[in-house]
C-alpha cells in the first residue's frame, strides 16, 4: 500500500507542479531582456515575484530531496545542477529587475544608481555560482555513500547521491527558497501593491491609488472596469517645474485598444496600442495631458495612468473620439 501511495504521489507531482516549475525556472531568466527594456524604454516591467519564486524553489527542493520524486535526476543527472543554476539565476534577475523598477516606477533611486545595482547584482550572482561550483564540483557519475550505520538512517538517506556534493547543491536550492520567502514581504512593504488598498473592484472604483505598481493588472480574465465612468483629473506632481514622467497601460485583459496622447493640444503619441506593459512618456510641468480614444476592440477602452514622481495611479475609461484630460501642476 505504501508503494502505491508513493507511486500516485510521484505521478501527481510530475503531472501538475513539476512541469510548471521546470518551465518557469528554465525560461524565466530570459527576463533579463525585460531588464534591458526598462532602461531602454524607461518603463517598468513586473518580474515573476519572490513569492512565486519561493513556491517554485520549494517544489524544486522536493524533487531533489525525496527518492520517490528524484528519478528524473537519477536518469539525467545533469538536470540537477542545471535546474539549480536556473533557479539561482532567476533570483538574481528578479532582484536586478527590482532595482530597475525602483527607478522606472517609483523614482526611489536615480537611473545611474539603479543601473549600478542591477549590474552589481548580476556580477555578484555570477561570481557566487563560479565560487560554488569551484568549491562543490559536480560529476554525472553515480556515487554511493559509505554509510557506517545505514539501519539508523531513514529510507531517503540510504539512497546514493546522484552527483558529487548532491546534498550541498540541494541545500543551495533550500536556502534560495528561504531567501525568496524573506524578500517577498520585505519588498512588499517597500514597493507596495494595489492589493494593500483592497480588492480589485474597490481599488479601481476608488479611481486613485497610491500603492499600484505600474503594469499591475487587477482584472486579467475578462474586460471589466468596476463600473467607473470617464473622468478628468487635476494632478499635482512634486516638482517645481521642468519635466515629469507619465506611465500608461491597460489594466484589464489586453485587447489592443488604441489611444492618442496629446500635451497642450499637440500630439505626443499619434497612436498608442494599450498593453499590460506600461509605456513611458516625458511631459512638461505644468501642462495639460489628454488621452483620446481611437479604437475600442470590445468592452470599452480602460487604462491606468501613473505619475511616478508622486507614485499616484489614476484608473480611467475613455470612449472613441472622446478624451480625458489631466491638468498637471507643480506642487
Amino acid at each position: 500500500m505504501k508503494k502505491i501511495i508513493k507511486f500516485l504521489w510521484s505521478l501527481l507531482f510530475y503531472i501538475l507542479p513539476f512541469p510548471f516549475t521546470v518551465f518557469i525556472i528554465v525560461f524565466a531568466p530570459l527576463m533579463s531582456l525585460y531588464l534591458l527594456e526598462v532602461y531602454k524604454l524607461e518603463a517598468p516591467r513586473l518580474g515573476i515575484g519572490f513569492n512565486v519564486i519561493a513556491l517554485l524553489g520549494f517544489i524544486l527542493f522536493l524533487s531533489m530531496k525525496y527518492y520517490s520524486l528524484n528519478w528524473i535526476y537519477r536518469k539525467f543527472p545533469v538536470l540537477l545542477p542545471f535546474f539549480q543554476m536556473c533557479f539561482v539565476a532567476l533570483i538574481v534577475i528578479d532582484l536586478s529587475l527590482m532595482f530597475a523598477n525602483l527607478w522606472a516606477d517609483g523614482m526611489v533611486i536615480g537611473k545611474a544608481v539603479a543601473i549600478g545595482l542591477s549590474v552589481l547584482t548580476i556580477l555578484l550572482g555570477r561570481a557566487f555560482l563560479s565560487y560554488w561550483y569551484f568549491k562543490y564540483p559536480i560529476s554525472n557519475k553515480m556515487v554511493r555513500y559509505k554509510l557506517d550505520n545505514p539501519t539508523e538512517l531513514d529510507e531517503e538517506e540510504q539512497h546514493p547521491e546522484v552527483i558529487y556534493h548532491e546534498h550541498s547543491h540541494r541545500k543551495l536550492v533550500f536556502f534560495g527558497t528561504i531567501l525568496a520567502l524573506f524578500l517577498s514581504p520585505s519588498l512588499y512593504m517597500i514597493i507596495g501593491s494595489y492589493s494593500s488598498e483592497g480588492n480589485a473592484e474597490e481599488v479601481v472604483a476608488n479611481r486613485i491609488s497610491k500603492s499600484t505598481l505600474a503594469g499591475e493588472i487587477p482584472f486579467r480574465d475578462d474586460e471589466t472596469n468596476a463600473g467607473i465612468t470617464a473622468r478628468d483629473f487635476e494632478v499635482t506632481v512634486g516638482d517645481s517645474g521642468g519635466d515629469a514622467k507619465i506611465l500608461i497601460w491597460d489594466f484589464n485583459s489586453e485587447d489592443s485598444d488604441e489611444v492618442q496622447i496629446l500635451v497642450n493640444g499637440e500630439p505626443l503619441k499619434e497612436k498608442l496600442i494599450l498593453a499590460n506593459n506600461p509605456a513611458a512618456f516625458s511631459i512638461p510641468v505644468p501642462s495639460m495631458v489628454t488621452v483620446m480614444g481611437l479604437k475600442d476592440n470590445g468592452g470599452g477602452i480602460s487604462y491606468a495612468v501613473k505619475f511616478p514622481n508622486d507614485k499616484i495611479t489614476y484608473y480611467n475609461v475613455v470612449s472613441v473620439k472622446a478624451g480625458n484630460t489631466y491638468t498637471v501642476k507643480p506642487l
